[in-house]
């Protein structure tokens, strides 16, 4: 069913005790522009209005397009905030029959106003207050990361999404948020192109969506707090902030990035390189936003989850190529990369060189010394006397190599070693209970996919009878109402003939009256 036109929406909502179903929306008044009319923020998905209920405010946004999962992602998106309880998020409700427009009942989003100023009309403000700049900035980090330890991903991070309220950061619209349980359903919007990766499509979906747009937000506000003048077009109404889609096309030929190179700051010299490599690489392939990346090598890693405190933490031992080769590579069972970062982590501390050579000093001028002396009695005694020095060089060389396994260090890698196979083992069980939960989705999804065109069936049906009882009441309203008209007019029309009878009986008799007196008068006059 197709959704109504802004206008139509406009129509409707100037009557809210007779459109919505909500009984708090019923008794609310919407927000008025000069003429008089409704006042609705519209953009690509919906149209948003201002409902002053008593001493609450709320926005209900009214769709603009119909997705056939929409009631389902909105009840994932709600149990998950429920959950996670973030202070960035706000509360709303999906309300399937919100609206009524033409007869017909719509879907709305009845969401908590946010009393703030947007991200870009804040910026404005705040311009040439380094201070401020600097900490926004800092409230930006700590947000991404909240979001992602929850695994949660907005979508669409731009200046209209994102609300700031006594300095603190609100997400609002969350028509193309990810949260874990929508896994495997695509994303039914691509976000602002001016904040997204020119990779970013319909099939990319999972927590990684805001990395990119997290990077752009971010280096935008530091450089904003190093050099002002960078940020005098941002005005309330300007879509992009310091980088545009442009920048990210050609970043050879972009203004944004000779401007960050120039800049003085040792934080952004260190992060425009490692963003700038991003611009080419598929949006799951961008970290999560992290200051201190650069100090963690160049080259990131692609991760599609949050990156574990391991690694933003200073390491106590200095890691070597190895051990980031064996963090960063991917299980030999086949474990996702998310899986694995998801483990326990367990850093594989090197073995001590000194320890190293110890071992080797004594192992060896043994194992010469052994061949030395077995060498010349093997040749006149006998087999057995052979093996008995080979079994003897073959003990030394086990109580050697029981000595070297007891080493502290060695025996912190075994251990180290053991788990890490046993989480591996864990994981692909893991995987295979996965997998036959989705082939079990699979097998009911037609299941479900009846049922819900059976109810959509019903829905449609209800609708159809409850539009021709009311349009049957209507038309008993109106020849009811023409049935008293005409009654009235006959009852009218009854009195005045009542009236207009009296009026000519008095008449006759005042005429009658005046003739006599008038013959009176003539007879005296004789």
């Amino acid at each position: 069913m197709p959704r109504p036109e802004p206008a139509e929406y406009n129509q409707s909502i100037q009557n809210p005790n007779l459109c919505f179903a909500d009984p708090e929306l019923r008794s609310g008044l919407p927000e008025l522009d000069s003429p008089g009319l409704p006042r609705a923020v519209s953009g690509a998905f919906a149209s948003v209005y201002r409902m002053h209920c008593g001493r609450r405010v709320w926005a209900v946004r009214c769709f603009l397009r119909e997705f056939t999962d929409q009631e389902q992602r909105y009840g994932e998106i709600a149990r998950h905030l429920a959950t996670a309880g973030l202070a960035y998020t706000v509360g709303f409700e999906f309300q399937a029959r919100g609206i009524r427009v033409g007869g017909r009942w719509h879907p709305i989003l009845k969401m908590e106003w946010v009393q703030g100023e947007p991200l870009n009309a804040y910026i404005q403000r705040h311009l040439h207050d380094q201070a401020s700049m600097r900490r926004l900035a800092g409230r930006w980090l700590e947000m991404m990361r909240a979001l992602g330890r929850s695994g949660i991903a907005h979508g669409d991070l731009q200046p209209g999404n994102l609300m700031v309220v006594n300095g603190e950061l609100r997400l609002i619209d969350y028509d193309g948020m990810y949260v874990p349980a929508l896994s495997g359903l695509q994303s039914h919007e691509v976000g602002h192109r001016d904040y997204q990766s020119p990779s970013r499509g319909a099939s990319h979906a999972g927590s990684y969506l805001d990395n990119f747009s997290a990077w752009v937000i971010y280096l935008s506000l530091l450089a904003f707090s190093e050099d002002p003048g960078l940020g005098a077009h941002v005005a309330s109404h300007a879509e992009h902030l310091l980088f545009s889609k442009a920048d990210f096309e050609r970043p050879g030929a972009s203004k944004a990035f000779r401007d960050l190179q120039r800049l003085q700051d040792p934080e952004i010299q260190a992060l425009v390189p490692v963003f700038r490599s991003f611009v080419s690489k598929d949006p799951s392939l961008v970290p999560p936003l992290a200051r201190d990346m650069h100090r963690h090598g160049a080259s990131p890693s692609a991760r599609t989850r949050p990156l574990p405190s391991w690694i933003d933490e200073p390491p106590p031992v200095r890691a070597s190529a190895a051990d980031t080769s064996l963090r960063a590579a991917t299980s030999p069972w086949g474990a996702a990369d998310w899986m694995m970062e998801h483990l326990r982590h367990r850093a594989i501390v090197p073995v001590d060189a000194a320890q190293s050579r110890w071992v080797l000093s004594w192992l060896i001028p043994v194992v010469c010394a052994s061949l030395l002396i077995g060498g010349p009695f093997t040749a006149p005694v006998a087999v057995s006397d052979a093996g008995g020095a080979l079994g003897l060089v073959l003990l030394l060389l086990l109580v050697l190599l029981i000595r070297y396994l007891t080493l502290p260090d060695v025996t912190r890698m075994l251990a180290a070693w053991v788990e890490l196979r046993a989480d591996e083992i864990m994981v692909w069980f893991a995987r295979d209970a996965l997998a036959r939960i989705e082939e079990r989705q699979r097998a009911l999804g037609p299941m479900w996919q009846r049922l819900l065109t059976e109810l959509e069936g019903r829905q449609l049906d209800l609708d159809r009878r409850e539009h021709e009882e009311l349009c049957g009441l209507d038309r008993h309203l109106q020849t009811t109402l023409q049935e008293i008209d005409a009654e009235e007019r006959a009852s009218w029309g009854d009195q005045l003939t009542e009236i207009g009878q009296a009026l000519q009986d008095h008449q006759d008799r005042y005429l009658v009256a005046a003739l006599a007196r008038a013959r009176s008068c003539d007879a005296a006059w004789r």
